[in-house]
């Protein structure tokens, strides 16, 4: 059987009335990508100018939750934009790229956890659209020495907001390209150097 953890609030208007409000302590994290992810570690915690945006949201406990249907983004004004969510991956719930509000906005979730109890939450405070930054590049080292005839392995990680198409050059020769979605580890082989 599904169990779940519930918070119970408990208040009264007068003397003559009680209320007791349960919420179950399900957290929901959420991020924007450009590209389909499948960790929340790839996403954005703003969504970016110029470019269609994934949603995408992150339960703290998948088995928890029965289904997330849709989020509302809810402008300063109240006005909204309402849009459906899809199951991508056991923790994850995204909606198709789409345009972002050019006003500030709120995400307001709605689904139903595992023993069917409503969720109408309130996930983000108003969050405002941002220009992508420059790729992040790191490297592990800044030099590496090598022997003739020996082979070497090279990394980097790139963390982009936005894709961008990477190169590894040496001595003026494109030895490794790739496009990096978000966040990628890339490796360089390095066979027989002379």
């Amino acid at each position: 059987t599904n169990s779940s953890s519930y918070k119970f609030e408990f208040s009264a208007d007068s003397a003559f009335t009680a209320k007791i409000d349960a919420r179950s302590n399900l957290t929901f994290d959420f991020g924007f990508s450009i590209e389909p992810v499948k960790k929340h570690s790839e996403t954005n915690v703003q969504p970016l100018t110029g470019h269609k945006n994934i949603l995408s949201i992150f339960p703290s406990n998948s088995s928890q939750v029965s289904i997330l249907s849709d989020i509302k983004l809810v402008m300063i004004d109240e006005s909204f934009t309402e849009m459906k969510l899809i199951k991508v991956e056991d923790d994850v719930y995204s909606t198709e790229a789409f345009e972002i509000p050019k006003k500030d906005f709120k995400i307001r979730l709605r689904g139903q956890d595992s023993l069917q109890v409503p969720i109408d939450r309130e996930i983000s405070k108003f969050l405002t659209a941002v220009k992508g930054s420059a790729p992040e590049v790191t490297v592990e080292s800044a030099e590496y020495d090598f022997c003739t005839h020996e082979n070497a392995k090279l990394k980097c990680k790139v963390k982009s907001q936005i894709p961008v198409n990477v190169e590894w050059t040496f001595g003026g020769k494109t030895l490794l390209t790739a496009t990096a979605n978000q966040s990628m580890e890339l490796f360089l082989d390095l066979n027989s150097l002379n």
